[in-house]
């Protein structure tokens, strides 16, 4: 009954191709999801003395495991889902024993189906409390406001009639706060135009643009680019010599016969004139200085010395803050696409499947253990919320079906649950199916089958 969605899944040419890398990391991801999510549902039917049968890691032939009490513990054949079996789980089984699931409570009952996913999301404040206190790691303009610095013509940015220098302040009618704010308004609502709010020499101007949707994920993007965010400066650099600081943003760069605005831009500048003064426009809070600076040589490339990378690690109290703030604008995030998919404003392929998650545990896994504790923290997330949503069979489904029968007081037949199940079991069929697709079209060597 309390099964878990990845019963499903299928494992991609790809991944095999890649190496066994890929695929152990993909079982180790998925195991510790399956695992905790049907651990949760054990030990709250444990703690009610409900009679569990089976605890199953895996599905079909048992490989290993022991037998303790009226449990069987098993490690299955196939490594990509997992169950509990309890006693009484449906009428034709129930017996009325007391020890049974269908013979408690529906307080009791919602208990049990609300465990699962809810370990999974407890699991992913942990990872991510970890992933903060280990360190923190992103770029320093996705925290700054959403100033355009930069784009290249016909992209649907310059169609639209945005402007270098322009602050974006609204997407969609939605207030936007930073660059990252900005990107994933836009990513999200992929298959719509955007009425982008932009504030330019103090009026606000709206804009009509039009994503594109060119990578295989159909992700939405309209071509902007970012300023270059100083986070902090190196001592006795080139850029500490010119009097550059922390916080302040180059918002132009000007070699011989050469200029440019975006993050791009001026750090191709930057890394192609070693020993040449460069004239830089800085804005340090509402005003724009200039600096000239002269780029050392290292490596074969121009550098000044500046760290446009931040990297924070957090005491445990504040780590917990910030990893249940970054798991809230998750859960928005996976809302406003669930809600995009709904009213045809986002692509399917916004949509990973499994073998999009066995890539990206590969590259997790590769990019460093802050990198993997923080996809994992990502997928036990999106797994305990989509295992909340209502659909027949999961445990979503089970809880709506519950509060159903708690509001009219009394149980639905067992033809209707039947019928319930049957229709919940071809939605994530038809689901799990168009996802695989999607993730196969993404595969290079695949996509030419998709056009």
């Amino acid at each position: 009954m309390f099964t878990d969605l990845t019963s499903i899944l299928a494992l991609s040419l790809e991944s095999v191709k890649s190496g066994g890398n890929t695929l152990l990391w993909f079982f180790f991801v998925i195991g510790i999801m399956i695992f905790v999510h049907e651990l949760g549902h054990f030990l709250v039917a444990k703690s009610l003395k409900i009679r569990v049968e089976t605890f199953s890691l895996g599905f079909g032939p048992k490989l290993i495991g022991f037998r303790r009490g009226n449990t069987d513990y098993r490690i299955a054949l196939l490594p990509l889902g997992g169950y509990v079996k309890m006693a009484g789980e449906s009428y034709e089984e129930a017996a009325g024993s007391p020890d049974e699931f269908l013979s408690r409570s529906k307080y009791q009952r919602l208990m049990v189906a609300f465990a699962g996913p809810a370990m999974n999301i407890v699991l992913a404040l942990v990872l991510m409390t970890a992933y903060c206190m280990i360190g923190v790691h992103r770029m320093k303009f996705l925290n700054e406001p959403a100033y355009i610095g930069g784009m290249a013509k016909g992209t649907p940015a310059e169609q639209g009639g945005l402007q270098v220098g322009d602050k974006i302040v609204k997407i969609n009618g939605e207030s936007v706060g930073t660059m990252e704010s900005a990107f994933i308004k836009i990513a999200i609502n992929s298959k719509q135009k955007q009425i982008i709010t932009v504030e330019r020499q103090g009026q606000l101007l709206d804009k009509e643009v039009i994503p594109a949707r060119e990578t295989p994920d159909e992700i939405g993007i309209i071509g902007i680019e970012p300023f270059m965010a100083i986070e902090a400066i190196q001592p006795n650099s080139p850029a500490d010599q010119a009097g550059l600081r922390s916080g302040d943003i180059i918002v132009k760069a000007e070699a011989p016969q050469q200029s440019g605005t975006s993050y791009k831009q001026v750090l191709d500048i930057i890394g192609h004139h070693p020993n040449v003064p460069l004239n830089l426009t800085v804005r340090r809070g509402a005003l724009d200085i200039f600096k000239t600076v002269t780029p050392a040589l290292n490596n074969g490339v121009g550098r000044i010395g500046i760290v446009l990378l931040v990297s924070e690690k957090y005491p445990f109290p504040r780590a917990v803050i910030e990893s249940v703030n970054l798991n809230a604008e998750a859960v928005y995030v996976t809302f406003q696409v669930l809600r995009g998919l709904f009213a045809g404003k986002a692509s399917i392929k916004n949509i990973s499947g499994p073998i999009g998650i066995a890539q990206m545990s590969g590259e997790a896994a590769r990019g460093g253990k802050s990198s993997l504790l923080q996809f994992m923290s990502m997928v036990s997330l999106n797994l305990g919320v989509f295992n909340l949503l209502p659909i027949p069979i999961l445990d979503g489904g089970v809880i709506f079906l519950i509060f159903l029968e708690g509001l009219r007081r009394k149980d639905f037949s067992i033809a209707i649950k039947e019928k319930i199940v049957y229709v919940g079991l071809i939605f994530l069929v038809v689901l799990m199916g168009i996802v695989i697709v999607n993730d196969l079209s993404k595969i290079p060597l695949v996509n030419q089958w998709f056009k």
